[in-house]
């Protein structure tokens, strides 16, 4: 017979504590390391003087923001959320809270690859071309 139960799914762990605990301590762990990032930018002597620290601060910027939306988990999403997926963490809030969560992640997440494709063309042409820093 076939199977209508909405809770078997091929990968478990994404609903379970573990998991849970995983993307938390993860989103943290990257957010802390932005935010050092962006510490160490803004106390060196250069400061945003160049492009690879423009780059490397606006890439710091926006993991950071991604990550901490990344490391409230479940919080944003619907409270009648379990009837659809069977999530362990504490759910509070509205489909509103949890689409501007997504939106965030989302929209982080494409910037930031956007600010590293814009870093790889900025070691392109530095380094191939031999373009000075000041001039990209």
């Amino acid at each position: 017979g076939q199977n209508n139960n909405p809770f078997n799914y091929s990968f478990p762990l994404v609903f379970s504590t573990k998991g849970q605990a995983i993307t938390v301590s993860s989103a943290l762990l990257s957010a802390v390391a932005s935010g050092l990032v962006i510490i160490f930018i803004l106390l060196s002597q250069s400061k945003l003087n160049g492009a690879y620290h423009r780059i490397i601060f606006l890439m710091s910027i926006l993991d950071l923001i991604t990550s901490l939306s990344m490391a409230i988990s479940t919080v944003p999403m619907p409270r009648d959320i379990r009837s659809v997926y069977p999530f362990v963490g504490g759910v509070y809030e509205t489909e509103a809270t949890c689409e501007a969560q997504a939106f965030i992640i989302l929209w982080g997440s494409v910037m930031t690859v956007g600010t590293i494709s814009v870093l790889n063309l900025y070691y392109a042409f530095t380094i191939w071309y031999g373009m000075q820093e000041d001039r990209f």
